[in-house]
């Protein structure tokens, strides 16, 4: 049958069909596809092959096999409406009037109904003798609207996509920068275009040569002073910041109090309590501190500082351990918690890292943590910093309360 009018080739997928949807096409019936239906469906009628025995029959003339118009129904649901995603799987059909050589045809169809869950829709479908303007065929008929071929990446849409690490015009807030890994994280941010805040509590001369050496630099930073256990210490940081640059990307809580070991029995609730106000009430009160401004700004990123004591405990280390683990727990919770609106909350879990937080460790110990490290080295300040700038980047973006593990290759190993 030929087709008369302008067919489009649609790919509707299943959430562009709406109910009414429509679309038609004309075509005319012709000699050759009368003779090759009947060898298709070995129908040989001479009702529809001879023109003598036809004309002497009630109809006046040959008709073509009323199936025929019908199939043009299989274009109208694999190339039009819903078009190549579809597959016909039922058909309910009234033959009105018998069709001719030489008929024009109009094939509607309208959509009637369809199902989210089952991905099926129901057409009526008309066909029209566009000559006599009558109904020769009417009825309905079930489709399923298979779901569209998954589609990799392409170059062009990579090329589209905000796939770097520059944070130019992105203001990071880091606790504890004064020295260590802190330190080492300013810099790098601030090397890759960030405004840098560095917090300090007593390391205020370190904190401000970091920021002239990140100024010598051409890039932008202040020094905030700030006990991270005190309320209106941290809202004074957090306003200071947001004067200063207007807006806050990235906070990082890496300020922690002490780390030196003690015996559990020589351990009282007071200093535990301490190191949980540092660590633990710190995080709390900087993440209070920054997510409105992070909301109002439509997102951001918490990256917190943990260690790998918590999931590999060492003796002498209560203290230390149980308030990273807390620091884990507010991770995990925030990062459920704001997950659905673009805030997200990551740990960076380093091993053993050279630091003064560290120094208690003689020069033999950390060369007997590196010989048992698959590296065979210790982790330093910078690889920790280089995980937490991924964390904060697009590179991450639909990672949200999991574990950087930095620790060489050593376990624990998720």
């Amino acid at each position: 049958m030929q087709i008369l009018s302008e067919m489009r080739h649609n790919s509707y997928t299943l959430e562009e069909i709406e109910v009414d949807l429509k679309a038609q096409f004309d075509l005319l019936v012709e000699e050759q596809d009368v003779q090759s239906f009947a060898h298709l469906s070995g129908d040989f009628s001479d009702l529809h092959l001879d023109s003598e025995f036809a004309r002497r029959s009630r109809f006046r003339g040959r008709v073509v096999h009323g199936m025929l118009p019908f199939t043009a129904l299989s274009a109208m649901v694999g190339m039009v409406l819903p078009g190549k995603n579809a597959i016909l799987l039922g058909v309910e059909a009234s033959f009105l009037a018998p069709a001719r050589i030489g008929d024009r045809i109009r094939v509607s169809g309208r959509v009637v109904s369809k199902s989210i869950g089952t991905r099926i829709i129901k057409l009526h479908v008309l066909l029209t003798n566009l000559s006599t303007q009558q109904p020769i065929t009417e009825g309905k008929i079930e489709v399923y609207v298979s779901p569209p071929a998954k589609k990799g990446v392409t170059m062009s849409e990579l090329q589209d996509l905000d796939l770097n690490l520059d944070f130019t015009d992105r203001t990071v807030l880091i606790t504890g920068a004064s020295r260590g890994i802190g330190e080492t994280t300013a810099k790098l941010f601030a090397s890759r275009g960030a405004n840098v805040v560095v917090n300090y509590r007593n390391g205020k001369s370190d904190a401000e040569a970091i920021v002239r050496e990140i100024t010598a630099h051409k890039r932008r930073a202040i020094a905030v002073g700030a006990d991270v256990s005190v309320p209106s210490e941290v809202e004074a940081m957090v306003e200071k910041t947001l004067a200063e640059f207007k807006r806050i990307d990235v906070l990082v809580n890496n300020a922690v109090r002490d780390a030196s070991p003690l015996r559990f029995e020589e351990l009282t609730w007071e200093a535990l309590q301490e190191e949980l106000n540092v660590t633990v009430k710190g995080a709390f009160l900087c993440c209070q501190g920054v997510i409105p401004s992070m909301l109002r700004q439509g997102g951001g990123n918490i990256v917190n500082v943990s260690t790998v004591f918590v999931e590999s405990p060492v003796p002498h280390q209560v203290r230390y351990i149980t308030s990273k683990s807390g620091l884990v727990g507010l991770s995990r919770a925030l990062a459920a918690e704001y997950a659905g609106r673009n805030i997200r909350v990551n740990l960076v879990t380093p091993n053993i890292t050279p630091t003064d937080l560290t120094n208690t460790l003689s020069d033999q110990a950390f060369q007997r943590i590196a010989d048992s490290t698959p590296m065979k080295r210790n982790c330093q300040p910078l690889d920790v910093a280089k995980a937490i700038l991924i964390l904060a980047s697009p590179y991450t973006a639909y990672t949200t309360g999991q574990q950087f593990m930095v620790t060489g290759g050593s376990p624990p190993l998720f």
